[in-house]
């Protein structure tokens, strides 16, 4: 994806489930590319193969990506499971016990998304 990114960097990419099994390359490609943000959803259970915790995963990617290219996502559906409320409250709880700011957490949560469709962002 690194080559893909670099030749068209007018293009945005997004990297579902931090990277999944791969996050430390996608660490590395958010790092070279300006065009990559990181998805946040799912239950990110493959960290428990790699020895991470989500408070990790998130310190991790805010690092390298910094809050601008992150996307809140939960893997919630309208059908069959709907609105998946633990994911959500992992994560905001993750981030409020990180500190990040509230301009950051509107970022996280619907800004980045908003400005990647081109719509002015949430006040």
């Amino acid at each position: 994806m690194h080559a893909i990114a670099l030749t068209y960097p007018q293009v945005r990419f997004i990297v579902p489930h931090f990277g999944a099994g791969f996050f430390r390359e996608a660490l590395m490609l958010v790092d070279l590319c300006p065009n990559v943000y990181l998805d946040t959803s799912s239950s990110n259970s493959w960290m428990r193969y790699q020895g991470l915790d989500l408070k990790t995963v998130f310190r991790r990617a805010l690092d390298m990506a910094g809050a601008g290219r992150l996307l809140f996502g939960t893997d919630s559906s309208f059908f069959p499971r709907g609105w998946v409320a633990d994911i959500f409250e992992q994560q905001t709880n993750v981030l409020l016990d990180l500190g990040i700011s509230q301009a950051d957490d509107r970022l996280i949560f619907g800004g980045n998304l908003d400005r990647l469709l081109h719509k002015p962002a949430a006040q």
